[in-house]
C-alpha cells in the first residue's frame, strides 16, 4: 500500500523529534557524549587534588578518555550528556585500608550547572569547598561526611534548597551556634550532623520539628541537651520521620513528649548513650510503627513495662548497660504476646538481672541473644537449641552452671558467635560430635572442656577469634589444630596444661606459658588485639 504523501511528511517530522542519542550527544558535546565545557571544568578540580592512590587516574586528556562520562565517579544524563553526579567517596583498596583524596576543590565545580548528586566523603579535603558550596544550587544530594574540616558548617547551605539529603556527619568540629539556614531546606527528607558540636544551639528541637518532609535524622553525638521550650508547636513538623538517631548525647527523660508527637510514623529509634533515668517509659507501647528501640548506656531502672508485648513490629530491644534489675523470667514475661514472635535482637547485657533462661526459647525469631554481665544462675536449657535462626549467643560473665552437650546447639546451624565465657559450665560433647555451625568468634575461657583437646573445633574452618583459656586442658595440642591457624586473628591458649609445640605462624597471635618443656614461644608480631595470659 502507498502511503499519501502527507502522512510521510508528518511521519518524517515526528521521528526528527525523537531524542536519539546519536544525535543529542552529537549536538550536546563531543562524539562521544561528553560536554567539552564539563570535561574542562572536571580536569580544573583534578589538577587541586591530591590522588596518592590513582583514584582519578581515569580522568584525562588523552583521546582514549575524551569521554568524561566514562571517567570513575563522574554520572551523566543519558540523554543531555550533562554530569549530573559526582562520587569520589574513599573505597577501601584492601580490607582495612582506604584510599583518601585531599587537597582543595576547585571552583571550576561549578561549571557542571546540572549537578544534582555529590559526593566527597571519607577524605581530607581542605576548606575550600565552603567558599562556593552554596552556590551549588541544583544539588539535591550533599554528602562531606568524614573530612574533618575545621571551620564551621556554612550559614551558606541555606542557598540550596532543594536538597532532599544532607550528610555532614564528623566532618565539623567546631563550634556552631546557629541552625537557622535548615529552615529554607523544606525538601530535606534526610539529614545527618553526628560529631557536630552543638552544644550551643538551643532552638534544635524546633528548627528540626519544622522541616516537614523530614524522614531521617541523625545526630549522633552532638553534645545536646533537652531544653524543650514550652509550648512547641508541631504544625509544620515531619509527619513522615522514620530514623531517629540521638545516641551519645546529653538528653534526660524530658525528651520522651516531644518523641510521643512522632508515634505513628517512628520506625528505628536510638538514644543510648545518654542520662535516661527511671522506668523504662510505657509510652513506646503507643508507637506502633516502631522497629528498633536502643535505649543503652543509660540510668534506667526497673524492668521492661509489660506493654511491651503489644508491640507487634518490634525487631531490636537494646537495653545493655542500665541499671535493671528484678527477674529475667519476668522481663522476658513482660515481651510475650504480640512482641514474642517479631523479637529478632535482644541485648539487655551488662545490668542487675538475676534467675534463669528457662523462658528464653520462646522467642522463636531471635537472631542475636545478649544477656551477658548480669548475675543470672542455673543451668542453660538445652530448649535454646530450637532457636534455629540464632546467629550470635552471649551469656558470658555470668553464675551459670551445669552440662552443656550437643543438643543444645542441635538446630543453631546459622550460629557464628558464641561466648559462655566466664562461668561455671561443663562442655560435654561426644568425641565424633560434628556441630551444625560454621563459628567466626569462640569465646569458652573459664569453661570446663578438658581434660582433652575439643575435637570438634576441627570442623570450624572459619574462626577468626578462638579463646579456650583456664579450660582444664591437659593434653596435647593436634596436629590438625595447625591447619586452623592461618585465618585466626586471636588465639588465646593460656592457663592450661598443653603439651606440644606450634609452628611460628607471624599472622597469628599466639600465647601459653604452659607448655612444661614444650617448644612454645609467643608469637606477637601482625595484630594489636592479643592477650597476655
Amino acid at each position: 500500500m502507498v502511503m499519501p504523501k502527507n502522512y510521510v511528511l508528518i511521519i518524517v517530522l515526528l521521528l526528527l523529534q525523537i531524542p536519539f542519542p546519536g544525535f543529542i550527544t552529537g549536538a550536546a558535546g563531543d562524539k562521544n557524549g561528553c560536554i567539552e565545557r564539563e570535561r574542562q571544568a572536571l580536569l580544573k578540580v583534578k589538577e587541586g587534588i591530591i590522588d596518592e592512590y590513582g583514584v582519578l587516574s581515569s580522568w584525562g586528556g588523552e583521546e582514549e578518555k575524551r569521554d568524561c562520562c566514562n571517567w570513575r565517579g563522574v554520572g551523566c544524563d543519558n540523554i543531555t550528556g550533562h554530569v549530573n553526579s559526582l562520587n569520589l567517596h574513599s573505597s577501601p583498596l584492601y580490607e582495612q585500608y582506604f584510599t583518601p583524596l585531599a587537597g582543595k576543590v576547585s571552583d571550576s565545580l561549578l561549571e557542571l550547572q546540572h549537578l544534582n548528586y555529590l559526593d566527597l566523603s571519607l577524605n581530607n579535603f581542605d576548606e575550600s569547598i565552603m567558599h562556593f558550596i552554596g552556590s551549588l544550587s541544583s544539588l539535591r544530594y550533599l554528602n562531606l561526611s568524614y573530612n574533618l574540616f575545621t571551620v564551621t558548617i556554612p550559614y551558606q547551605l541555606k542557598n540550596l534548597s532543594r536538597l532532599q539529603s544532607l550528610d555532614l556527619s564528623y566532618s565539623f568540629d567546631a563550634s556552631v551556634e546557629n541552625l537557622g539556614w535548615l529552615s529554607h531546606l523544606s525538601c530535606l527528607e534526610h539529614l545527618d550532623l553526628s560529631g557536630s558540636n552543638l552544644g550551643e544551639v538551643n532552638d534544635w528541637l524546633q528548627v528540626v520539628t519544622n522541616l516537614p518532609r523530614l524522614k531521617d535524622l541523625r545526630l549522633n553525638q552532638c553534645r545536646l541537651t533537652d531544653r524543650i521550650p514550652s509550648p512547641l508547636s508541631f504544625m509544620n513538623s515531619s509527619k513522615f520521620l522514620a530514623v531517629l538517631h540521638l545516641s551519645n548525647n546529653n538528653l534526660s527523660s524530658a525528651i520522651y513528649p516531644w518523641l510521643y508527637n512522632f508515634s505513628n510514623s517512628l520506625v528505628d529509634l536510638d538514644l543510648s548513650g545518654n542520662q535516661l533515668q527511671g522506668l523504662v517509659p510505657d509510652g513506646f507501647r503507643n508507637m506502633g510503627a516502631l522497629t528498633n528501640l536502643v535505649l543503652s548506656r543509660n540510668q534506667l531502672e526497673g524492668g521492661i513495662p509489660r506493654s511491651f508485648g503489644e508491640m507487634c513490629g518490634l525487631h531490636t530491644l537494646d537495653l545493655c548497660h542500665n541499671n535493671l534489675t528484678g527477674n529475667l523470667s519476668d522481663l522476658t514475661r513482660n515481651l510475650y504476646g504480640r512482641t514474642e514472635s517479631s523479637l529478632e535482637i535482644l541485648r539487655i547485657c551488662q545490668n542487675q538481672l538475676h534467675g534463669s533462661l528457662t523462658d528464653i526459647a520462646r522467642f522463636s525469631s531471635l537472631r542475636k541473644l545478649d544477656i551477658s554481665n548480669n548475675q543470672l544462675n542455673g543451668s542453660i536449657p538445652e530448649s535454646i537449641g530450637f532457636l534455629s535462626k540464632l546467629d550470635c549467643l552471649d551469656v558470658s560473665f555470668n553464675s551459670l552452671q551445669g552440662l552443656v552437650s550437643g543438643g543444645h546447639f542441635s538446630n543453631l546451624s546459622k550460629l557464628k558467635h558464641l561466648d559462655l565465657s566466664n562461668n561455671s559450665l561443663v562442655l560435654r560433647f561426644k568425641s565424633d560430635w560434628d556441630p551444625a555451625f560454621q563459628l567466626n568468634n569462640i569465646r569458652l575461657s573459664s569453661c570446663h572442656l578438658g581434660p582433652c583437646f575439643p575435637k570438634w573445633l576441627r570442623t570450624q574452618i572459619n574462626v577468626r577469634l578462638l579463646d579456650i583459656s583456664s579450660a582444664n586442658i591437659s593434653d596435647i595440642v593436634p596436629n590438625w589444630f595447625l591447619n586452623l591457624l592461618p585465618k585466626l586473628a586471636f588465639l588465646n591458649l593460656s592457663h592450661n596444661l598443653m603439651r606440644g609445640s606450634l609452628p611460628d605462624f607471624s599472622s597469628v597471635d599466639a600465647v601459653d606459658d604452659t607448655f612444661p618443656g614444650a617448644d612454645f614461644t609467643y608469637m606477637q608480631y601482625c595484630r594489636r588485639d592479643f592477650e597476655l595470659p
